[in-house]
């Protein structure tokens, strides 16, 4: 039997042209639901990603608002609250005393040298209270607060015993300049009443954060 003669028998299996026809259409139908299949998984696996990459970002906000976040009780939010809220009293009124004492800038002074020497030596005396209620403070805080809190308001500590012991030195029997050049401030010290100032409102502005920053379990 010749090949076309076996093509002839197969089509005629298929039932004649009609089965030609339908063999074509079926494999067009299958070709064609196969690239839609494949279309659709490419999009979806696109999609997918987008989806993915969305989720992805949501979850790093919400992880970094986390990490912002510091969850504590009631009780400890209150405590301490109290504490820095102590110590913030306390080192304002040491603070005000110190530049009290050695003013910056344009200051109001008694024209009287009496009445000046009895407000500065009071001045000088509220100064040193207050030194010794901050310190007493700081020290007995220092467990439980932040480390840069501690070591800031230290900072601001020892800079406000500098102006006390500059004031001091008038009465330094050693020092044999007169009485006058031992009474006036250095240029130094009155930088020193700026530099309390800015490191005081630093410590207070870390402690801001810090308390903005605490947030209360139910």
């Amino acid at each position: 039997m010749q090949w076309w003669q076996t093509i002839l028998a197969v089509f005629a299996g298929l039932g004649g042209t009609s089965g030609l026809i339908l063999l074509i259409v079926k494999w067009a139908v299958g070709l064609i639901t196969e690239k839609i299949q494949k279309d659709y998984d490419l999009k979806l696996k696109e999609k997918f990603k987008t989806y993915k990459a969305e989720i992805d970002k949501e979850l790093e906000k919400h992880k970094s608002a986390l990490g912002n976040k510091n969850y504590v009780t009631q009780r400890k939010f209150d405590v301490e609250f109290e504490m820095y809220q102590t110590l913030a009293n306390s080192f304002y009124r040491l603070v005000k005393e110190a530049v009290t004492l050695i003013p910056t800038g344009y200051s109001l002074q008694p024209a009287d040298k009496e009445i000046k020497k009895a407000v500065d030596e009071e001045t000088y005396n509220d100064l040193s209270k207050a030194i010794n209620e901050s310190q007493d403070l700081l020290f007995r805080y220092a467990p439980f607060i932040r480390k840069d809190v501690y070591e800031g308001y230290r900072g601001v500590l020892n800079m406000c015993q500098q102006h006390k012991f500059a004031y001091a030195n008038r009465w330094n029997v050693g020092d044999l300049r007169k009485q006058e050049e031992k009474e006036r401030f250095s240029i130094d010290a009155y930088k020193r009443s700026d530099e309390i100032s800015v490191q005081y409102e630093a410590v207070n502005q870390t402690i801001r954060e810090y308390l903005q920053s605490l947030e209360i379990l139910n």
